[in-house]
């Protein structure tokens, strides 16, 4: 379970690489004009918010014990309001943002980065630099002397999106940095061995992680940043023989997938255990190690097809749909 709950480190990679990929597909765009940050904001909202509220409304009847009256009780929690609209993640409360999709949390926090990235992108270069500098100096002084041990630090320390926000900005600097060309491997060879060596320097602080008794509020933001930042840097450049591999066909269908995935799984794993744990079902069996990582394994396969079902027939017709109401 250590090691299975070092999972999180996923959210490091996420903020991360959400700066680069917008930097690298809007930063231009928006400086020479040919989006405006209108357009920018709503395609966004295009891609994120008709799945989001979907798998929203499945949660809600799912997360009140497949009640018929759902929508009444959920219209009236304040925390299905928030949900609804993407700002769950600025409640300082430690559980808000977990009610309902758990996951969606993060989506929250992804849209205050846009809302962010429309100001930091007219940022020069260095004044980015010293913002994300600036940005990660307060994390890190905050962390070291004061260790806000109050009823919202994990908020404060997890979910807040303006501290999540240095990820955000680090990503756009490694943008910046890949677009320079500053340390391209300079063959194939190279390329791979860079892409090995991040790998390994991934899975070393994934051990200790796992192993050692590191500080909550070390660990969950600042722990993994450097070698998710060199892993993603690395493979950005795209030179290496794994990075190939991930080119293919099929893993290119699992990146479109990917949100699908992210949004559906937890709720998945939710049904999967009242169908097979819970005292009141047929089919209730033993929990121990190996029948909760069967389940677990049954309910991660099952939303892999499911994400494909909802990426091919609602997520990407509506979104075309919406983006096609704004040219």
């Amino acid at each position: 379970m250590n090691w299975l709950r070092e999972g999180f480190l996923c959210v490091n990679f996420f903020f991360i690489l959400s700066g680069f990929v917008v930097q690298y597909g809007y930063g231009d765009k928006l400086l020479s004009g040919n989006t405006s940050d209108f357009k920018f904001i709503f395609y966004r909202i295009a891609h994120l918010w008709p799945l989001h509220v979907l798998m929203l409304i499945v949660c809600a009847y799912v997360y009140t014990n497949y009640n018929s009256d759902f929508m009444s009780y959920a219209i009236k929690n304040k925390g299905f309001i928030a949900n609804l609209f993407l700002v769950q993640s600025i409640v300082p409360d430690n559980t808000f943002a977990f009610q309902y999709n758990g996951a969606a949390w993060a989506v929250s926090t992804e849209m205050f980065f846009y809302f962010l990235f429309i100001f930091a992108v007219r940022l020069d270069l260095r004044r980015l630099i010293a913002l994300t500098c600036l940005s990660w100096a307060v994390i890190l002084l905050n962390i070291a002397f004061v260790k806000m041990n109050f009823p919202v630090s994990g908020w404060y320390y997890y979910i807040n999106p303006v501290t999540r926000s240095a990820e955000f900005l680090l990503g756009m600097v490694l943008c910046h940095a890949f677009q320079a060309g500053i340390l391209k491997p300079s063959s194939k060879k190279a390329a791979t061995i860079l892409e090995c060596c991040s790998i390994i320097i991934l899975f070393i602080f994934i051990a200790i992680g796992a192993t050692v008794n590191i500080p909550w509020y070390w660990h969950w933001q600042v722990f993994y940043t450097i070698p998710v930042a060199i892993l993603i840097y690395i493979f950005s450049f795209s030179d290496g023989k794994i990075s190939q591999l991930l080119s293919s066909n099929i893993f290119q269908l699992g990146g479109k997938m990917s949100f699908s995935i992210f949004l559906c799984h937890q709720v998945i794993l939710k049904m999967g255990k009242d169908l097979f744990f819970s005292g009141n079902s047929i089919l209730s069996i033993p929990q121990n190690v190996f029948t909760i990582l069967f389940i677990g394994c049954i309910s991660g396969i099952f939303s892999i097809f499911i994400s494909y079902f909802l990426y091919t027939y609602f997520e990407s017709p509506i979104n075309k749909f919406l983006k096609s109401m704004v040219k």
